[in-house]
């Protein structure tokens, strides 16, 4: 899980991170703290570690007692600079080129939640806390992004990678070292129901939960058409992936029995060309499919291009994941209500 060549370059970066970790814990370099309450949810490894799911389980979890929620993200891989209000709990503005798509996401899916980006998440949270002052900030991706202060720190890691193997960027995937886990106040190990990782025993014995994802069924692109996966089962689909792990979202239809005639893959948040969209329609044509099958993350990219004449694109369709704990979720519960709740409720 690395590359040889890369590993003095992982040498120097490691080096800066080293560095600039001692600033901010020597309280050299300065940490804003916020108004109202802040979760952060990031992780130590670039990647699908399933940290969206996570996030908008928080979201459902806090939308039902009634609080009032602003997701911050930097929206990366967007179109555009500087802070822009991605949605204020009533209007979406933007789509996933112009916002990033993961923001795009949680804002169709959340309507009464606010979403914000910006490269600076502090500006995003001053100016948020003064004009729609929210009762709490969900800081999407924030374990790196040291100079915004947060009152819980979650970092969520594939529970199937063997974090004792791991390189430095870029030799390998990880953004820290491994005893950068002990910031964390709780990790969340995703994609699985193993014994605890050697590496995440060692910095964090307690306060460990996992989690699990499958999809729960699938929904059109373009209405609100939902398809169960009993009745998916009969057809003819081809897949299409951009996203950090698009192995494992092949590897997912196939565990529920989906029939995938055709894989395509490409990197994460991948902005799909005309001539990429013309080469799967003629892949979906050669092998008579009936639907194209792709994540959640994509089809909102895919609600935001043109699509070219005589595509498919009432074939396109979506799998909505569900998050499943394995362990852990009253001890989630509980550190959620020592470390948030009660002071949301000052």
């Amino acid at each position: 899980m690395f590359s040889i060549p890369l590993i003095p370059v992982s040498w120097l970066y490691g080096l800066i991170i080293y560095l600039r970790n001692l600033l901010y814990d020597s309280g050299i370099l300065k940490i804003y703290r916020a108004s109202v309450p802040v979760i952060s949810v990031g992780n130590i490894t670039v990647g699908g570690t399933g940290k969206t799911p996570f996030v908008e389980y928080l979201l459902r979890f806090y939308e039902k007692k009634g609080i009032k929620l602003c997701v911050i993200s930097r929206g990366y891989k967007r179109l555009t600079k500087g802070m822009q209000v991605v949605s204020d709990g009533l209007h979406i503005n933007g789509n996933a080129l112009t916002v990033g798509d993961e923001p795009y996401q949680i804002a169709k899916k959340f309507p009464r939640v606010m979403v914000v980006v910006s490269e600076k998440r502090s500006v995003a949270a001053e100016y948020m806390a003064n004009y729609y002052k929210p009762d709490l900030f969900i800081l999407d991706d924030g374990f790196q992004h040291r100079s915004m202060g947060r009152n819980l720190d979650v970092v969520v890691i594939d529970g199937q990678i063997n974090l004792s193997k791991v390189q430095l960027l870029p030799a390998g995937p990880a953004r820290e070292f491994k005893s950068a886990l002990r910031r964390a106040d709780v990790i969340v190990r995703s994609h699985t129901d193993q014994n605890i990782d050697p590496v995440v025993q060692k910095y964090f014995q307690e306060k460990v939960i996992d989690m699990r994802y499958k999809i729960k069924r699938f929904s059109s692109l373009l209405n609100d058409k939902f398809f169960e996966i009993d009745e998916l089962r009969k057809k003819r689909c081809i897949a299409i992936a951009g996203i950090g792990n698009p192995d494992r979202f092949l590897q997912s239809l196939r565990d529920i029995k989906i029939n995938i005639v055709a894989f395509r893959k490409y990197r994460d948040h991948y902005i799909y060309k005309e001539n990429d969209l013309e080469e799967i329609r003629k892949i979906m044509e050669t092998t008579k499919s009936d639907y194209i099958v792709t994540t959640e993350k994509d089809a909102m990219r895919l609600q935001s291009v043109e699509l070219p004449p005589g595509f498919p694109s009432n074939s396109i369709i979506y799998a909505i994941i569900e998050a499943i704990f394995v362990k852990g979720e009253s001890v989630l519960w509980n550190i959620l209500n020592e470390k948030i709740d009660r002071l949301i409720c000052e």
